[in-house]
């Protein structure tokens, strides 16, 4: 077995699992060496068992994979959980709240609309009539409004939930680059 890759080997950990039918499972790193096919079959397979009742506790650097597939999640820090939670948990643990919308509109002059409203922090530019907004509330319905009442025509509107990465950096930004 030692001749055989990571990915091979990985993928032969998690067959000998299913075969065990096992109540806990204990992964590092499982999408290490494996291709994107493979991984998306890793993680089917890991929402399998959570269906099964298997409780899968994993430890990713992949936080888009953790918070695609993990129902609760932990931050370490120096060898101890410093914040563990669902996703609306550790959203909640964020220093600041920032919510960030994508706005398409025609027809009146997007950034100055939308600059007027409070708790906007900043408005970028993304490609010609499109908008990256970025507030201290969810200011989707607040757009709506001004654009329209400038005169514009809302072509596209969505948000930007916050995500485990995001929670991460602003967690322990500050720490890592000390």
């Amino acid at each position: 077995m030692s001749t055989y890759s990571r990915g091979l080997r990985q993928r032969l950990a998690i067959a000998e699992i299913l075969m065990r039918k096992v109540e806990i499972v204990l992964l590092d790193e499982p999408a290490m060496g494996l291709d994107p096919l493979a991984t998306e079959e890793l993680l089917q397979t890991i929402e399998e068992l959570k269906r099964e009742n298997v409780t899968v506790v994993m430890a990713s650097h992949l936080l888009d994979r953790v918070q695609g597939v993990c129902d609760r999640m932990a931050f370490f820090k120096d060898g101890r959980i410093a914040a563990t939670g669902t996703m609306a948990e550790l959203t909640a643990l964020r220093p600041t709240t920032q919510h960030v919308i994508f706005v398409e509109a025609v027809d009146t002059d997007v950034a100055s609309a939308v600059r007027a409203i409070e708790g906007v922090q900043k408005v970028t530019r993304e490609r010609t009539g499109a908008w990256r907004v970025v507030a201290d509330r969810d200011a989707r319905a607040a757009a709506a409004r001004q654009i329209v009442a400038k005169g514009g025509a809302l072509t596209h509107l969505t948000s930007s939930p916050p995500n485990l990465q995001e929670i991460y950096v602003q967690q322990f930004g500050a720490a890592l680059s000390s």
